[in-house]
């Protein structure tokens, strides 16, 4: 799979860097995490509907079912990658905060890659191991 490196960069030959199958996957995860359900109009099924989550009462009782939609929707549409693990959790002491944290690996019993996306009104921030 070869993709561009987003954001843009040159490589050491001045050309545009090619990102790794794991960053190729992970904006790929990344960009469903983000986008909500019917936020499409060709593609209403496209998306896991987290950002939906912020504009009503986080419920730490549906996290669980929640997290198991996130994850259905980045399988149905994420090419490559095993998803290990999907955890929405909001910290304590934050109140109105949403983490989404995903565990994913390029091949059955490969290297685990980890994305942890924190979801604050229209605001998010990513960090990514």
């Amino acid at each position: 799979m070869k993709t561009l490196r987003i954001p843009l960069q040159l490589d050491s030959r001045r050309q545009l860097a090619v990102a790794t199958d794991a960053d190729a996957v992970r904006m790929q995860i990344i960009d469903v995490v983000v986008t909500a359900l019917r936020e499409r109009p060709f593609r209403p099924t496209y998306g896991a509907g987290v950002p939906e989550m912020l504009f009503g009462t986080i419920d730490p009782g549906i996290f669980s079912i929640k997290a198991g939609e996130v994850r259905d929707s980045i399988r149905r549409h994420v090419v490559g990658g095993i998803i290990n693990s999907v955890v929405l959790s909001e910290p304590p002491m934050n109140r109105g905060t949403l983490n989404v944290s995903i565990a994913f690996s390029m091949t059955p019993g490969g290297e685990i890659f980890e994305i942890n996306q924190t979801f604050t009104g229209l605001v998010t921030e990513e960090t990514f191991q």
